[in-house]
């Protein structure tokens, strides 16, 4: 049995422990690749149809101006810049819409090193990382971004002249809706890292308080530089810990039920 591989390249399937470091260097390399052709595909596709994407882009931006009883236009400096936001739009949507199938990749290679057993556990985790990453965007398109603009664009006084440009904007919708969904894996995290017995729940609830301080000031780093925002996404980022710590006791009662039961 040891001189065995179960080698399937298509589906990325193989006997654990079975692998050699190439041969999971070669897997990695597959998975990106794949990975890439389709971001690659789906940004030509969001391209094509870059109006649409940007007109859904400068929503969050349009509301925020007309609360702020400000112009809703917003401008480019340059030449080529118009271009390039463009296709910095249609890049994040690709990214948004390819994240699913990046996630799919993700456990196709991790699954190569796991038993079927592990493999029915971790097969339960792919819908819901989707899921979270899903609702992480959502919340920042509806919530962070349009609150944080608000906050950001009333301040102002008659002699300062109020403008926008288009490229400082997308950075910002690209930094709170890609960033609040990747945030929102966070229960995931820790449910994989209690599965793997290298934190337990009782380790998570000891140092939440450490948790909070990290929450606000990864939050400062990633935000705009007002509080209004931090706090909206550090508060959110603290409520997914304490949900992570429900989870995680929930898996590891159902896991001394499970041996009780099998013993």
């Amino acid at each position: 049995m040891d001189n065995i591989i179960s080698q399937n390249h298509e589906n990325g399937i193989q006997a654990s422990g079975q692998m050699s470091l190439g041969e999971h260097l070669d897997e990695l390399r597959r998975r990106v690749i794949y990975s890439l052709y389709a971001l690659f595909g789906v940004l030509i596709i969001c391209f094509a149809d870059q109006q649409f994407y940007m007109k859904l882009v400068l929503i969050p931006h349009t509301q925020a101006m007309q609360a702020l009883q400000l112009p809703a236009t917003i401008q480019v400096l340059h030449y080529e810049e118009s271009f390039f936001c463009h296709l910095k739009v249609a890049f994040i949507a690709a990214l948004i819409l390819t994240i699913p199938y990046m996630f799919y990749q993700a456990w196709l290679f991790v699954s190569v090193a796991l038993y079927a057993h592990e493999k029915r556990h971790l097969q339960l985790f792919l819908p819901f990382a989707v899921a979270l990453f899903m609702i992480g965007v959502l919340f920042g398109y509806f919530i962070l971004i349009p609150l944080g603009l608000r906050f950001l664009g009333s301040y102002g006084v008659e002699e300062i002249r109020i403008g926008f440009t288009l490229s400082s904007y997308l950075s910002l919708f690209f930094l709170l809706t890609i960033v609040s969904g990747l945030i929102f894996e966070l229960p995931l995290v820790m449910v994989f890292i209690t599965r793997i017995h290298l934190l337990h729940s009782e380790d998570y609830v000891n140092q939440w308080r450490y948790f909070v301080l990290f929450a606000f000031v990864l939050a400062a780093v990633l935000t705009p530089p007002d509080a209004v925002t931090q706090t909206l996404m550090a508060i959110p980022l603290i409520l997914l810990y304490f949900l992570g710590i429900m989870v995680c006791r929930i898996v590891e009662r159902w896991e001394l039920i499970r041996r009780f039961l099998s013993s």
